[in-house]
Order: C-alpha cells, then sequence, then structure tokens
C-alpha cells in the first residue's frame, strides 16, 4: 500500500497548517479499511483564498506527480454541490485527480473545491480523496 491519501493529507498539513491566511485550524478526517481509505478537509481562509487554493493544488500535484503510475488532472472552472436534491454552494474552482498507482494496485480519486456557500454565507476549500486500494483496473 502506497498511503497516497495520508501522503496529500500529510503534506497539506506540514505546508498549510501555520499559514498565515488561515481563518483557524483545520482538521483532517480519514477513515481506513481493507479495501478503501477515504479523507476529508475543509479549510477556511482569511484572505487569499485564491492563491492559497492554487498554492494547496500544485502541493496535492507533487504528492500524486511522484506516485508509481499515472495520473489525469482535470481543472475545473464552475459547478455546484448538490445535497439530496438541494444545491448547497457554487464551484468557483476546482482540481480533480485521478491516480493509478501501479506498485499497489490502487486507483485514487482526489476533489479539491473552492466553493461558494448558498446558505452558509462564506467561502472555503474543500479537499477529498477516495483510494481504492484493490481496484479492478488491475485485475487480469
Amino acid at each position: 500500500m502506497c498511503n497516497i491519501t495520508e501522503n496529500i493529507f500529510k503534506t497539506v498539513k506540514a505546508e498549510f497548517s501555520h499559514d498565515k491566511r488561515l481563518t483557524k485550524k483545520f482538521n483532517v478526517m480519514i477513515k481506513k479499511d481493507k479495501k478503501y481509505i477515504i479523507g476529508s478537509t475543509n479549510i477556511d481562509v482569511k484572505n487569499d483564498i485564491e492563491g492559497f487554493f492554487n498554492d494547496v493544488c500544485c502541493a496535492v500535484e507533487n504528492v500524486v506527480k511522484n506516485v508509481n503510475g499515472e495520473y489525469q488532472s482535470v481543472e475545473i472552472k464552475h459547478g455546484k454541490n448538490v445535497d439530496l436534491g438541494i444545491k448547497q454552494a457554487e464551484i468557483l474552482d476546482g482540481r480533480f485527480f485521478e491516480v493509478y498507482c501501479y506498485r499497489c494496485s490502487s486507483a485514487t480519486f482526489v476533489r479539491i473545491w473552492l466553493e461558494k456557500g448558498l446558505y452558509i454565507k462564506k467561502k472555503w476549500i474543500s479537499i477529498d480523496v477516495d483510494e481504492n486500494l484493490k481496484t479492478l483496473w488491475f485485475k487480469e
């Protein structure tokens, strides 16, 4: 196992947990079982949220590009976050990474969104990772 999820959040915490642009400290949630690892955090930024977002995207891309395999990177220019049929937030900017590790046969999906809430009147950055440890893409 290559610990892609853990490496992403370890890097983000190391590089940004003491950043002066933060409104408050952010917490990272990671859950694991035999087949999957998931991770998530929301980051509140008091100023230069677009710059902070770009810095986080670069840090995450540095992690995924060093995986023994391949990755795809997609830029999201707008979108929406819909929960149970109700639009909760606008996605103002985003990056999506799809990562395939040849060494451990995993597939990892990373979403980084710059969001603006509709009911919660603020902007924030969310990072969500889904790591499938034994994807069928590598099954012969």
